[in-house]
């Protein structure tokens, strides 16, 4: 004999919580997190993905970019430029990089390493490559850390002029 199954139709909860997690366009924001010549460009030095991956991510960022565009939601650039002094006190700020430069690590061997400093400001490497620009796009060059929030501008645009419900990290 069969033992008796017995289950409970959930599909009310289901359907409410996709109600919940429905997005809205006009409380979206899409946030580009360090798509800079230097990641993206392998002729740029830095610390570049192999080109096959730098051009199936431009590919993607591009198309996303564009329909998100169409919906009218806005796009912020989040990106690593470095002031002059700021090189000038620190040409490599982060720790973890002096450390594996010391002793010839990296996370790009196909790249051609050296004592580049980290990407300053107005330097091609430091720019958002030009296709994935648009000029109604916000720029927060002021990132500091890996933390794209910390000491930079993104939380202050994001909580007073932007205030979205939804934020897309490219």
């Amino acid at each position: 004999m069969a033992p008796t199954i017995e289950y409970t139709d959930r599909s009310e909860y289901k359907n409410g919580v996709k109600g919940l997690l429905a997005v809205d366009p006009r409380r979206t924001v899409v946030l580009t997190v360090d798509m800079q010549y230097n990641y993206l460009e392998l002729d740029a030095g830095g610390d570049p993905v192999l080109p096959d991956e730098a051009e199936r991510v431009l590919a993607e960022a591009k198309k996303l970019l564009e329909f998100v565009r169409q919906q009218d939601i806005p796009v912020v650039h989040v990106y690593t430029t470095r002031r002059e002094k700021e090189l000038e006190i620190n040409p490599h700020p982060f720790a973890l990089g002096r450390a594996s430069r010391s002793v010839k690590l990296w996370q790009t061997p196909h790249a051609a390493q050296g004592a580049l400093s980290d990407r300053p400001e107005g330097s091609h490497r430091s720019q958002v490559p030009v296709e994935l620009v648009a000029p109604q796009d916000l720029h927060v060059t002021t990132k500091k850390t890996m933390d794209g929030y910390l000491h930079s501008d993104l939380d202050w645009i994001l909580s007073t002029h932007l205030k979205p419900e939804t934020v897309v990290l490219t």
